[in-house]
Formats: structure tokens, C-alpha cells, sequence
């Protein structure tokens, strides 16, 4: 074997060490993301709330994320009129982890987005990990 056939073969055992690193290295990074066992995906809501008070609660959230906490995603929304009275939480059980919306964001990796509680009226929606069970 030649100089050159033996580079090609160390090189090509480099990059399948690096694929498969990186592959188990993002699957162990999704699992943490995912509920263990006695542990849901929940989606929690509050509406009817003012552009302050929205940033407020965002960035209250957004923080509890960078602390650790297990909030998957993070978006506002207008608030849908009449429907709600008052500033009141909503809970449902979320199915998947992933992303719910095109406009969501991670906030442990992503900053606020400037457009988030620009309506008159909004709704922040707050996707997490909990412990409990599904209803």
C-alpha cells in the first residue's frame, strides 16, 4: 500500500469517526430535549395581554430557559377578541416536541425576536417540559 492509499484510508476512517460522532452527539442532545418518564410536553397560553406586559412575561420566561429550565419554545400572537375575558392561562398537552409554529423560538439558543408582542392584544404561548401526567 502507498503513501497516498494509506492517507485516503485514514482519512476516510477520520470523517466516518466524525459522522458518527456528530450523529450520536445530536441524538443524545434531541433526547434531552424529549420527556423522560413521567414527564409531558405542555403548552401553556395566557392572553389578553398589552405589549409591556407581554415583553415582560417573555422575557421572564426566556430567562428561566437560560437558567435551565426546560421551555422548548416560546411566541406571541394576537389575542383572538372576545374570546378570553381577562388575562387568564390556558394548559393543553402539546404531542410533540417540535417546533409549533414557524414564528417559534428556542430561547435557550435564540434571542427574543423584535416582533414578538407587537399586537394591541396578545397571546404568549410558552411550550415546556413538566413532570406529571397526561390528562
Amino acid at each position: 500500500m502507498s503513501d497516498r492509499d494509506s492517507l485516503k484510508v485514514v482519512l476516510a476512517w477520520s470523517g466516518g469517526g466524525l459522522l458518527i460522532s456528530a450523529v450520536a452527539l445530536t441524538a443524545l442532545l434531541t433526547g434531552l430535549a424529549r420527556p423522560q418518564a413521567g414527564e409531558v410536553v405542555v403548552e401553556r397560553a395566557i392572553h389578553n395581554m398589552d405589549r409591556e406586559t407581554c415583553e415582560r412575561v417573555l422575557r421572564s420566561f426566556a430567562d428561566r430557559a437560560n437558567n435551565g429550565a426546560r421551555v422548548l419554545w416560546l411566541w406571541a400572537e394576537e389575542s383572538t377578541p372576545g374570546a378570553f375575558t381577562g388575562a387568564g392561562w390556558t394548559r393543553r398537552v402539546a404531542r410533540s416536541p417540535d417546533s409549533p409554529r414557524p414564528y417559534a423560538f428556542d430561547p435557550a439558543a435564540q434571542p427574543i425576536p423584535e416582533e414578538a408582542c407587537s399586537f394591541p392584544n396578545n397571546s404568549l404561548h410558552i411550550v415546556s417540559v413538566e413532570r406529571g401526567k397526561e390528562p
